[in-house]
């Protein structure tokens, strides 16, 4: 009894990994440059508007143009917040003492480890739980 209880478990795990691994490389996004989207953009709506020759070549500089000024924005942007995060850095560690700071960091840095795959853990642990459960019951 108890060995099939954890070839049930030891398949739920394995089954619960294959569907994660698929739902990961749908979700996976490769970055286009501005031409490329642009071109995807033109492509939609000669397609759904059904656009004349001239019309083409129009929406598609339009579509350029501002494709270009979104990547030009976002990287302005990240230098502001940039430039505004080293700011706030620099005031925070005249306020607060050398341990208190260095807490600081600390929190950051596991914050950081969070956002950057350490949630996907939890969520995989949940689902696995959940299999664990489902057989459990039956």
């Amino acid at each position: 009894m108890k060995t099939n209880k954890l070839v049930a478990i030891a398949l739920g795990f394995f089954f619960s990994a294959g569907v994660m691994a698929q739902n990961e490389a749908v979700c996976i996004k490769t970055k286009k440059s501005p031409e490329e989207r642009a071109k995807k953009q033109t492509e939609w709506l000669n397609q759904e508007l059904k656009l004349n020759d001239e019309q083409k070549q129009k929406v598609e500089a339009i579509n350029l143009k501002y494709a270009q000024e979104n990547v030009a924005d976002r990287k302005a942007a990240k230098e502001k917040f940039k430039a505004n995060r080293a700011a706030k850095d620099a005031e925070m560690q005249q306020v607060l003492t050398a341990e208190q700071y260095a807490q600081l960091k600390e929190l950051k840095n596991k914050k950081k480890d969070c956002k950057h795959g350490k949630k996907e853990g939890k969520k995989h642990h949940k689902k696995a739980a959940a299999v664990e459960q489902q057989v459990t019951t039956k």
